[in-house]
């Protein structure tokens, strides 16, 4: 865009002037225009990033918080392997008690 001083946009006739004023109209429309697309899209942008910070902040509490192990192994609908293992053993050692054998002392001096 070409820059005139005072004196050469004094010297332009009404025609003239009126064709500038329409450009730089012209291009403030496109600008506006760009520059409203432009906010649209930060603001779209600035959503998507709100929403990923708190699904990072969520899966961060769920997989580090207090609650970890237990989240980790307890899953709906699904049985733990150690706790049915446990079970398992525990019935086991009570069903094979072996009896208990009283020795009588030996007579060693």
């Amino acid at each position: 865009m070409i820059q005139l001083s005072d004196e050469q946009l004094n010297q332009l006739g009404k025609e003239a002037l009126v064709v500038i004023v329409s450009s730089l109209q012209d291009q403030l429309l496109a600008l506006q225009s760009q520059l409203d697309q432009a906010n649209a899209q930060l603001s779209d942008n600035n959503r998507q990033i709100e929403l990923l910070t708190e699904q990072i902040r969520i899966m961060n509490q769920r997989f580090f918080g207090r609650k970890s192990e237990a989240a980790v192994s307890e899953v709906d609908g699904q049985l733990s392997l150690f706790d049915s293992f446990n079970e398992a053993e525990y019935l086991k050692q009570d069903s094979l008690k072996e009896p208990e054998i009283t020795v009588n002392g030996t007579g060693r001096l």
